[in-house]
């Protein structure tokens, strides 16, 4: 698939992840999301505060990488920043909430770019040089995948975005 194709079908799984996933989230109860499938594994709050987390991180990255010239993106502990928002004590409604305003928030900086904005390149730590698309790309296909890990089926989605 190329770019011109691709980016059109990740905004798309955004904006359908924005619609359906809420209420497929909601199916689940409070009291299931906080159950660790394992003593070392995360709960369903813990990694869908990781989501949140990705989606912060990266609606920032998107908005650095538009506004500086070929920026290094830095990483950041997934494990430290879980802990530090208690996610497994907050309330999975609001978590959920928060979830969806930031898909929301990043479907708000990416819905109007331009074709050479979604090719500015930035460089990330972990991973090198990338442009804007593949950044997006990455991060809606990491949302998918823990999306499916918390139970929530969006293989029809993930797949237009891989």
């Amino acid at each position: 698939m190329s770019t011109a194709e691709l980016l059109p079908a990740c905004l798309g799984v955004l904006r359908a992840l924005d619609s359906m996933a809420p209420s497929r989230l909601a199916l689940i109860t409070d009291a299931q999301a906080s159950r660790r499938p394992a003593p070392d594994k995360w709960c369903c709050k813990e990694e869908l505060g990781h989501l949140c987390d990705s989606a912060s991180i990266n609606h920032q990255r998107i908005l650095v990488t538009l506004l500086t010239e070929q920026p290094t993106l830095s990483g950041y502990d997934q494990r430290q920043l879980v802990t530090r928002h208690a996610y497994a004590e907050q309330d999975w409604v609001d978590l959920i909430q928060l979830w969806q305003g930031l898909i929301i928030h990043i479907l708000m900086a990416t819905d109007n770019l331009t074709p050479t904005e979604w090719q500015r390149p930035c460089v990330l730590e972990s991973t090198g040089n990338l442009t804007l698309s593949a950044l997006l790309t990455h991060f809606v296909s990491h949302q998918c995948h823990h999306l499916h890990h918390i139970g929530i089926r969006m293989d029809d989605l993930s797949a237009l975005c891989e």
